[in-house]
C-alpha cells in the first residue's frame, strides 16, 4: 500500500511489487509492470498523460465500497481519464455491483476492446454467464419453447420491429461485445465484475436502430456526462436518456434539451452522469450516435464523493419541477418501480422521442413495474408540453398479492396551489387527492392489474356523466374534450366502436385492434351521446353525457 498520489516520469521506471495508490499519473517515458511480482492497483485516477505503460496484464482499476489509501478514504470507483499515453498489454477494469436481495437485473458495458470480447469472456469469471441454446430470443408467450438453460444475460435486438418492445431481447452468452453496446445481466448483489482488454480511448459511433429504443452502453472507462452526451446527439436521438437504479426498478433521465442540469437533492448532480461500465437506453433517431472524448467527465473530488459513480447506478431523485415522479411499493419488501411525467414545452402530447419505452426485461427479477399508457404504447417517461387539465392511465404489474402503496415524488412543484391532482381506482370509484394525501395504499391481486388506475392533473372529471352495463369489459371516460374507450384487453377480432346522437344517428365509427382508443368531442354539442362496442364475441353499450368545459 503506497501513497495516495504517484507520477511517473522519466525515460524508464518499473514497478516491482505490489502498489495501492488513489491517483497515479503516467508523465513521459516507459513505465513497465513486473510480471512476477509487480501490480499496479488504482483506486481513483489513472491520468494517462503521455508515454508507455508494459502492463504484462497486471494493471487494475479497482472498484470499492470502501478503501483507505494512506490517511484518505476512497468511496466507489476507479477510472482512466482521456489521455495519449499507450498501454501495452491489458488492463483489468473493475465494477462494483452493490448489495441486493434477490438476483438483479443490471444494464452494463466493457470500457474495452478486445478480439475475444464476449459477454460469456467478460464475465464468466465472476458469475455463471448460462443460457443454452444459444441464440435464444424472449418471447413473453406461454406454451413457448424454452432455453435448456435460462439465460444469465442478454442483448436487445432493437432491429426486431415485428416484436413488441418487452419481447426483443435475445440469450447474450456468446454475443460479441463491441463499444457502445449495452447489455443486461442477472447477477447476485455484492460482486465485482471485471473486464480485461485495452482500455477505451477514442471516441465511439455507434449503429443503432433509427426509430426504436436502443440499449447503449458507456464505452469509456470513465465518467459519461448525459447532458453532453444528448447536446452531441441532437439530431440522432430523442431528448431522454433512462436508466435504471441498482434494483433496475427506478427510471431517470438527463436534462431533456442538453446543457446544465439542475443539481439534484444531494446537491452534486449524480442524475447528469453515467459511471464507466454502464448502461442506458435512447430513442433513436438515425443510425447512429456519437459518444465522444469531450463527453467524458474525470473529477477526483466529486469521484471520492459518490457523485460520479460512487454506486453502482446513478442516483434517480431529481429536483427538477417540471417532473413528476410516481412510485409503486409493494409493502412487504423493498422492491420499487418509478414512471415520470415531464412536462417540457418542446414536446408533444401524443408519442414523439422524448417519451420512453417502458424496456425492462419482464420476469427476470420479482419486482412490481408501474408505467403509463398512451396511443397503445407503455412508457416510463412521458413528456407533455402542458400537463393541466390531462388524464393518464396507468398500468401495474405485481409479483405478490397483497398490500401496494402509490408515493408521488416534487408533486407541490409539478402542479401549482390551484391545481388538483388525484388517483383515480375504477374498481371503487374512488379519488384520492394526492396532494393532500401523496401516498396512499391498496391490496392488489397478482399480476397485470389492467387499466384500474387514472391520474387525473387540474379539472379533468366535470364533463362526464355514463351509465355502463354490468359485468362488461370496456370502460370509457372523458378528459375535457377527449372521450377515451378502453377495452382492458387486445381482442382476437377486430373492434368496432360507434357514437351515436339521442336520435340514434351514426356520428363516428371505427373499426380498431388498440386497447385505448381516442375521440375528440370538441366539435359535438352538448347532450347525450350512446357508445356501442362490439368485438365479435361480445356487444356493450354505453351512455355519455357530455358536458363542455366553458
Amino acid at each position: 500500500r503506497g501513497a495516495a498520489a504517484l507520477i511517473s516520469a522519466g525515460a524508464t521506471n518499473a514497478i516491482k511489487n505490489n502498489i495501492i495508490v488513489g491517483n497515479f499519473t503516467m508523465q513521459s517515458g516507459t513505465l513497465t509492470i513486473d510480471a512476477a511480482n509487480g501490480r499496479l492497483n488504482v483506486a481513483d485516477v489513472l491520468n494517462p498523460n503521455g508515454g508507455s505503460i508494459i502492463t504484462n496484464n497486471r494493471l487494475f482499476i479497482r472498484s470499492y465500497n470502501s478503501g483507505i489509501i494512506g490517511t484518505s478514504t476512497y468511496l466507489g470507483t476507479g477510472q482512466i481519464a482521456p489521455g495519449t499515453a499507450t498501454f501495452i498489454g491489458d488492463v483489468v477494469i473493475e465494477r462494483k455491483i452493490p448489495a441486493t436481495t434477490y438476483t438483479s437485473q443490471h444494464y452494463v458495458s466493457a470500457p474495452i476492446t478486445s478480439t475475444s470480447n464476449t459477454i460469456h469472456n467478460n464475465y464468466n469469471d465472476d458469475y455463471t454467464v448460462k443460457g443454452s441454446p444459444y441464440p435464444f430470443q424472449y418471447t413473453g408467450l406461454y406454451p413457448a419453447p424454452q432455453p435448456t438453460v435460462w439465460p444469465t444475460s442478454w442483448w436487445y435486438d432493437a432491429s426486431l420491429t415485428s416484436f413488441s418492445t418487452a419481447y426483443r431481447w435475445m440469450n447474450g452468452r456468446d454475443k460479441a461485445m463491441t463499444p457502445g453496446m449495452g447489455v443486461s445481466i442477472n447477477t447476485p448483489g455484492n460482486l465485482v465484475i471485471d473486464v480485461q482488454g485495452a482500455p477505451q480511448q477514442s471516441d465511439v459511433t455507434h449503429n443503432v436502430v433509427n426509430g426504436q429504443g436502443n440499449l447503449i452502453g458507456n464505452p469509456f472507462p470513465s465518467t459519461l456526462d448525459l447532458d453532453k452526451f444528448i447536446g452531441d446527439n441532437t439530431s440522432n436521438i430523442g431528448g431522454s436518456t433512462v436508466y435504471y437504479n441498482k434494483q433496475g426498478t427506478t427510471v431517470s433521465y438527463s436534462s431533456l434539451g442538453g446543457g446544465i442540469s439542475v443539481p439534484d437533492v444531494y446537491g452534486d448532480h449524480r442524475e447528469r452522469f453515467m459511471a464507466h461500465s454502464n448502461a442506458f437506453w435512447v430513442n433513436a433517431t438515425s443510425n447512429v450516435i456519437s459518444i465522444n472524448n469531450t463527453q467524458r467527465e474525470c473529477r477526483p473530488e466529486l469521484q471520492i464523493t459518490g457523485a460520479l459513480g460512487g454506486t453502482f447506478y446513478a442516483t434517480s431523485q431529481s429536483d427538477n419541477p417540471n417532473n413528476l415522479r410516481i412510485r409503486i411499493q409493494e409493502e412487504n419488501s423493498s422492491l420499487f418501480d418509478e414512471m415520470l411525467i415531464a412536462k417540457e414545452a418542446n414536446t408533444l402530447d401524443g408519442i414523439d422521442n422524448y417519451d420512453a419505452n417502458k424496456w425492462m426485461l419482464a420476469e427476470s427479477t420479482p419486482q412490481p413495474y408501474i408505467y403509463s399508457m398512451l396511443d397503445g404504447q407503455s412508457l416510463v417517461i412521458n413528456a407533455m408540453p402542458n400537463t393541466e387539465g390531462k388524464m393518464i392511465p396507468l398500468g401495474l404489474i405485481t409479483t405478490t398479492a397483497g398490500a401496494c402503496s402509490f408515493s408521488l415524488h416534487h408533486s407541490d412543484a409539478f402542479a401549482d396551489e390551484t391545481s388538483s391532482l388525484e388517483l383515480e381506482d375504477r374498481f371503487t370509484g374512488v379519488f384520492y387527492n394526492l396532494k393532500v394525501t401523496p401516498k396512499v395504499s391498496f391490496h392488489l391481486p397478482q399480476g397485470n392489474i389492467g387499466s384500474r388506475f387514472f391520474l387525473h392533473i387540474g379539472n379533468t372529471m366535470t364533463s362526464i356523466n355514463t351509465t355502463n352495463n354490468r359485468n362488461e369489459k370496456t370502460t370509457i371516460f372523458l378528459n375535457r374534450d377527449k372521450l377515451f374507450v378502453n377495452l382492458q384487453k387486445a381482442s382476437t377480432f377486430p373492434t368496432s366502436i360507434e357514437i351515436l346522437n339521442s336520435s340514434g344517428s351514426l356520428i363516428t365509427q371505427r373499426t380498431t385492434s388498440e386497447i385505448i382508443n381516442e375521440f375528440d368531442l370538441s366539435s359535438y354539442a352538448e347532450g347525450v351521446y350512446f357508445l356501442r362496442v362490439n368485438d365479435g364475441n361480445s356487444f356493450n353499450s354505453h351512455k355519455v353525457v357530455y358536458i363542455k368545459n366553458h
